[in-house]
C-alpha cells in the first residue's frame, strides 16, 4: 500500500473514531439531562424525552460501523502488502536455490 492510501485510511479511521465518540459523549450528555429533569420534576420533560428519543434514531453507532469498515480495509491492505512481501522475498530465495541448483549440476 502507498503512503498516499495509506495516510487517507488512517485518516478515515481517526475522523469515524472522532465522530463515534463525540455521539457518545453528545448522547450521555443528553441522558444526564433527561435525568436531571426527572428529578427535579421539570415541566419540559416531555420534550426533552421526545428530542433525546429522535436523537438516538438520527445519531446511530454508524460512525462506529464507518469505523469498523475503515479499519477492516486497512487491516487487508497491509496483510495484503506483507504477503506480497513474503512472497517477494520466498521467490527471491527459490531463485538463488534454483540458481546454486543449476551450478551443482552444471559442475557435476
Amino acid at each position: 500500500m502507498d503512503k498516499f492510501k495509506e495516510s487517507i485510511l488512517t485518516e478515515k479511521i481517526n475522523l469515524a473514531k472522532k465522530w463515534c465518540l463525540i455521539t457518545t459523549v453528545f448522547k450521555v450528555v443528553i441522558a444526564i439531562i433527561v435525568c436531571v429533569a426527572y428529578f427535579t420534576n421539570a415541566s419540559c420533560l416531555p420534550e426533552l424525552i421526545v428530542f433525546s428519543v429522535v436523537l438516538s434514531l438520527l445519531l446511530p453507532l454508524g460512525f462506529y460501523g464507518a469505523f469498523m469498515e475503515n479499519l477492516l480495509e486497512y487491516n487487508t491492505q497491509a496483510i495484503e502488502d506483507r504477503q506480497l512481501l513474503n512472497a517477494n522475498e520466498a521467490n527471491e530465495h527459490f531463485i538463488k536455490m534454483s540458481e546454486r541448483i543449476t551450478k551443482l549440476e552444471d559442475s557435476i
